[in-house]
């Protein structure tokens, strides 16, 4: 049986194309004599703390919407799935401690352009973000999430 099981994984390390070091080949390497490009450094994650402290002291902060699990590809009116915010945007947001509302500036789906606008719905100390009105989780390590809990994006201050 032993022997068996041996045979089989020596079969398919052959077929998966391990070599000697017995790892599978890379795929996307660089050609012979080209050293490939080094990943881009990963940004250190933003405690929920930090982006609560920023938010409340009038730091601009960004919203990233790039982890949206349902297409947002064209306007669709009453029936886009985040309004008028578009996934695969970056928003700019400021929180004014003395209104409690917070500016966005970004893509404005519907009209194309970039719009700006304040909207109350949350506070930081709520750990909420509110872009023209539509409410968002702020979550730990700087996920943004929707009030169901679907993370579509991050934060990031500056």
């Amino acid at each position: 049986m032993l022997r068996k099981s041996v045979l089989g994984f020596i079969l398919v390390a052959a077929i998966s194309g391990c070599g000697e070091s017995g790892q599978a080949p890379e795929t996307g390497a660089a050609p012979a004599g080209e050293t490939a490009a080094p990943p881009p450094p990963v940004p250190a994650a933003l405690s929920r703390a930090d982006a609560i402290a920023a938010l409340t002291a009038g730091k601009t902060v960004k919203v990233v919407f790039d982890t949206c699990p349902m297409s947002d590809e064209g306007w669709t009116g009453d029936t886009d799935p985040y309004g008028t915010i578009k996934c695969g945007e970056t928003y700019t947001i400021t929180y004014s401690v003395a209104t409690s509302q917070y500016t966005a500036t970004g893509l404005n789906e519907g009209s194309g352009s970039e719009a700006t606008s304040a909207a109350g719905g949350t506070t930081p100390a709520d750990g909420g973000i509110s872009i023209w009105g539509a409410t968002f989780i702020l979550g730990d390590d700087g996920i943004v999430s929707t009030s169901d809990g679907t993370h579509v994006g991050h934060i990031k201050i500056g």
